[in-house]
């Protein structure tokens, strides 16, 4: 920030606002935006040394003026209101002012937790007026800001840990939206039974703007239910009539309404849906509950909607040669790299999502707001009442069981899963858990085995590993008489509504000091570790309606004394160096010699290097594998279990990660 005095009489536009400054007045500016001053005004200020309020240390604001001093796009202003509304919450007796640009301002008027809404650059004596200061300015590129949600970032500047509502607040024009419900209501009346799906596909930056080829191929997917309408703003209308003509797109182009930012607002009011790209228009359709789906490839969308109920983020599983999504780049002047070595104009990342993924997305959102499941007691620990939701993936609820921690998906009511999505799934490296399997296999060295497995490409592996070991299906299994030494049970109970009946079965078919060898896969695995279980991973398996259960250690340990075993060993399968590498989306590194920069290494050599220096996690990890292993002993067996699985791990650790040589 700097503070700016006037060397003469001087009166100009600026920033939507109207100064007139006498002699000698200050002006307090974010440093970025003193320098988009035309030169001619600029020449007509010195720097002046002043001494500011103190900024904000979360210290007691009742009685007290606090000022957020930002600049801020539509996106930030509208991402400020929850910070704003817990900070009157809890200090009713206080003062809350905002500086703000002229463009942001309209999100802002007419909310009553602000008491005083003030331009930017601010008059001094205005500043100088409050007790403390927020700086909210020059954030895009601090790791602060790029790594936080937009609503935790406001809150974490106000020194507030969380917010009583996490949504945000927008004030609807009622003359505008009067103005708009005309056309609405001839769509309406035109489309019949069909729903309004807003389109926002347009982004600041060209790296953020969905292709609108992509645009096209999902219109085709939800034509039949939905009528779908395009309202960009003014300045990108000039765009969109193009594109739509070129791809013979067919939504409705009420670009030429949206005359400012209040007519968006009305337009998102008076939708059923929205899709967008476009990060304004999300916190739109969340202040106004709308069932939305955020679509983002640059930027992880968990970062834009993490707080909103109603909005589900769609991102891509995408690598390329220069780039690893997300990239985290902001804007962009131009196309991005990975676009110039393609010879595109749009993100490619954007355009690997499968369209059948967004519309199904769409439906889930629906859902939410709906929120019409089913309710089932946990299939663990028989809880029927407290649960906390997380997510909705397919037509289905996640909820965690807080009796437990397991993780299990309850089926909406009358839901139709689109079974086009089990194409999509990309298993995670299976090398690691068969040479674990393997090895214990072998270790135990019984008579009576039996593999018990669905009908797959990995059980096949495994069964060829082992050498012939009989192989049934859970059907088959279930309805023999025969007793096993040892039962090798795959994943199985990932997709069973009742897991833990599957594992009083195996119980049940075990001898006395049989052992049952079990895997599920894991979400406490390193990816999820890393980077936190993000929603829409469509190419996991780990969702509906392949996944039914999400396991880790300890809710499998649980699992398996509920089942009756009396010796119970639980740890996951090494980690996979290709789970490493494939959850780093590091851009590039700066490196310095005597404080400048003096090279720039680009995102392979970066992601080489890291895997090769992370090559010894696999040695001593136990719980960051992509498979749960369990293993039940019914009855008594004296021997030193964890120095086994340690040794085994590690073996196979050094096996897979370096080979025997």
């Amino acid at each position: 920030m700097l503070v700016a005095k006037a060397t003469a009489p001087l009166r100009f536009s600026f920033n939507g606002y109207e100064f007139k400054l006498k002699r000698k007045e200050k002006l307090l500016f974010a440093d970025d935006v003193f320098a988009l001053l035309p030169k001619n005004i600029q020449s007509q200020f010195e720097k002046a040394h002043s001494v500011l309020p103190p900024f904000y240390n979360g210290e007691d604001l009742n009685g007290k003026t606090v000022l957020l001093f930002a600049q801020a796009a539509i996106g930030d202003a509208i991402c400020m209101t929850p910070a704003l509304r817990e900070v009157k919450r809890r200090y009713p007796d206080s003062q809350v002012w905002v500086a703000i640009s002229g463009k942001a301002r309209p999100v802002l008027e007419g909310l009553p937790y602000i008491d005083k809404l003030l331009p930017h650059p601010t008059p001094l004596k205005e500043v100088n007026k409050v007790d403390y200061i927020v700086k909210a300015v020059e954030m895009v590129g601090k790791p602060q800001f790029n790594y936080q949600n937009m609503i935790q970032y406001f809150l974490w500047k106000f020194h507030l840990d969380f917010a009583e509502k996490e949504t945000p607040d927008v004030v609807v024009d009622e003359e505008v939206k009067k103005e708009l419900e005309e056309v609405f209501a001839k769509i309406r009346e035109v489309a019949k039974d069909k729903k309004i799906l807003l389109f926002h596909y347009l982004s600041s930056s060209i790296h953020r703007t969905l292709p609108p080829k992509f645009l096209k191929s999902i219109e085709d997917l939800i034509w039949d239910e939905y009528a779908p309408v395009i309202c960009s703003l003014p300045e990108e209308d000039i765009t969109v009539e193009v594109a739509l003509d070129v791809y013979g797109i067919r939504a409705a182009n009420l670009s030429s309404f949206m005359k400012d930012l209040r007519y968006l607002i009305a337009a998102v009011s008076l939708s059923d849906a929205v899709i967008t790209a476009d990060t304004a228009t999300v916190h739109i359709a969340a202040a106004l509950e709308k069932p939305t789906v955020l679509i983002s490839g640059a930027i992880d969308p968990e970062l834009r909607c993490s707080t909103y109920p109603t909005v589900i983020p769609v991102r891509p599983n995408y690598r390329g040669k220069t780039c690893v999504s997300p990239c985290m780049i902001h804007a962009l002047p131009n196309p991005c790299n990975e676009a110039l070595e393609k010879k595109q104009f749009y993100a490619p990342c954007l355009e690997s999502i499968p369209p059948i993924v967004v519309y199904q997305a769409l439906k889930d959102a629906e859902l939410l707001v709906r929120n019409s499941f089913e309710t089932k007691s946990c299939p663990i620990c028989e809880n029927k009442t407290s649960y906390e939701k997380l997510e909705v993936m397919n037509s289905h609820l996640l909820v965690r069981c807080n009796s437990c921690g397991l993780e299990f998906f309850t089926k909406a009511k009358d839901s139709k899963i689109n079974e086009n999505l089990s194409s999509l799934v990309i298993d995670p490296d299976k090398s690691p858990i068969i040479q674990t399997l393997a090895k214990l296999v072998k270790f135990f060295n019984k008579e009576k085995e039996v593999l018990v497995c669905p009908d797959d490409g990995f059980s096949e592996e495994l069964a060829n590993t082992l050498s012939g070991i009989k192989k049934v299906s859970l059907e088959e299994f279930t309805d023999s008489e025969e007793k096993f030494e040892l039962i090798v049970n795959l994943n199985t109970l990932d997709s069973t509504e009742e897991p833990l009946e599957v594992l009083k079965i195996f119980y049940s078919k075990l001898e006395d000091s049989g052992i049952l060898l079990t895997t599920t896969l894991s979400y406490s695995a390193f990816p999820y570790q890393v980077k936190g279980f993000k929603k829409y991973l469509w190419w996991k398996p780990c969702y509906p309606p392949r996944g039914l259960v999400r396991w880790k250690p300890t809710t499998l340990f649980f699992a398996l004394k509920r089942a009756g075993f009396s010796q119970v060993k639980v740890f996951t399968s090494p980690v996979s160096t290709v789970d490493i590498g494939e959850n780093l989306s590091v851009r590039k590194v700066e490196v310095q010699y005597q404080g400048k920069p003096v090279t720039m290494i680009d995102v392979s050599g970066v992601t080489a290097i890291v895997v090769d220096t992370l090559k010894f996690l696999p040695l001593n990890s136990k719980e960051l594998g992509a498979y749960c292993c369990g293993i039940g002993i019914k009855g008594n067996l004296n021997f030193d279990w964890e120095k086994l699985i340690s040794r085994i791990i590690s073996l196979v650790a050094i096996d897979y990660t370096w080979g025997k040589d």
